[in-house]
């Protein structure tokens, strides 16, 4: 009789842990699917402007106008996966992307947590940061401030 209560109970507790982990999972999406989302359909992206601002000794800024790099960009960052948080975004990166309507702001804290202004929500980066990545890759195009 302890066996099948202990049973069922054990059961029950994996049933539930499996139900928190699909329902956890479907809250995730992608860095491309919350860009898609923050443009109008008619709106293309014609620059982006990253400006790394931490600690300020190291301040530099990037600007990205060509379409193959635009491109690269978005290709290369739009399948990591972002997952909704709470938690406070540590300074880092402020990116601007320029429509032909409208600026939009992204700031990418050294916490992994992304923030989408405008909409005021906050993204944890869950697995590999590809954003940093593609960051990174454009090395050649920083320019310090002055």
């Amino acid at each position: 009789m302890k066996n099948k209560k202990f049973l069922i109970v054990f059961l029950l507790v994996i049933l539930g842990v499996g139900v928190f982990l699909i329902v956890d999972q479907m809250k995730t999406t992608t860095f491309g699917e919350v860009l898609t989302n923050l443009l109008d359909e008619d709106e293309n992206i014609t620059e982006i402007y990253i400006h790394y601002y931490y600690p300020p000794e190291e301040e530099k800024k990037m600007v990205l106008n060509d379409k193959d790099e635009i491109d690269q960009f978005i290709e290369q960052s739009s399948d990591m996966i972002l997952k909704p948080t709470n938690k406070l975004y540590d300074a880092g990166y402020i990116m601007f992307f320029r429509t032909d309507n409208e600026t939009y702001a992204m700031t990418l804290g050294r916490n992994e947590i992304l923030r989408v202004s405008g909409h005021v929500k906050d993204y944890q980066i869950v697995g590999e940061n590809q954003l940093i990545e593609v960051i990174e890759s454009f090395d050649e195009k920083w320019e310090l401030r002055e």
